[in-house]
């Protein structure tokens, strides 16, 4: 599969979904939130060096505000063992 540099932000969904918990060592809120951080700050470098257009950077960080809450949702359900997919619910504690 060929990605482009724009089109890896299509990607984030699935690597913070469904790659980051399972498969980072000691993945944990705070190194999710450094790394998000730093995905941010490297979009800002591309935008500023002439790499992606201000849309392009704009729909990047769409695709991270919108869905950074269900990555960390996922992460907690994963840690907790329980079904991937859902909402958390009171029950799952």
């Amino acid at each position: 599969m060929d990605t482009t540099l724009y089109d890896g932000a299509d990607e984030f969904d699935r690597f913070f979904r469904y790659y980051y918990a399972r498969k980072v060592l000691d993945s944990n809120e705070k190194r999710m939130k450094l790394f998000i951080a730093s995905i941010k700050k490297f979009y800002r470098f591309l935008f500023e060096a002439g790499y992606i257009n201000q849309q392009q950077h704009d729909e990047a960080m769409d695709c991270i505000a919108s869905s950074k809450d269900s990555w960390f949702e996922e992460m907690h359900r994963y840690d907790l063992g329980l079904p991937l997919g859902g909402p958390l619910t009171p029950y799952d504690f």
